[in-house]
């Protein structure tokens, strides 16, 4: 299908079904400018990704799969001397390292 085609799909969609929708979910193939106003004229919210959604995961992505706990991606506590996970729990500190493990 077009990509400018979306808002006719769903005004079929209502004509056959004597329904409309209030909520949208569709992919990147909607992605247009025409899409966006046309569901917005007529009330409908979208989750529509945007053309270059995925590679903008990509590029956020990168450096931080590699350690997703790393210091630098925790909350430290200074009065209480722990990190905070980002699921809220807490890793206390047991020393410091002074050389590497052998």
């Amino acid at each position: 299908m077009h990509r400018a085609s979306l808002t006719k799909y769903l005004s079929e969609h209502h004509a056959s079904f004597e329904a409309s929708s209030k909520v949208v979910n569709t992919n990147t193939g909607y992605a247009s400018e025409e899409n966006y106003q046309g569901l917005k004229d007529k009330g409908i919210q979208v989750y529509l990704k945007y053309n270059y959604f995925y590679k903008k995961q990509k590029e956020t992505k990168i450096g931080k799969t590699k350690h997703p706990f790393g210091a630098d991606k925790l909350y430290y506590n200074t009065e209480t001397d722990i990190y905070l996970q980002p699921n809220g729990t807490s890793i206390e500190s047991h020393g410091n390292l002074l050389e590497k493990p052998k």
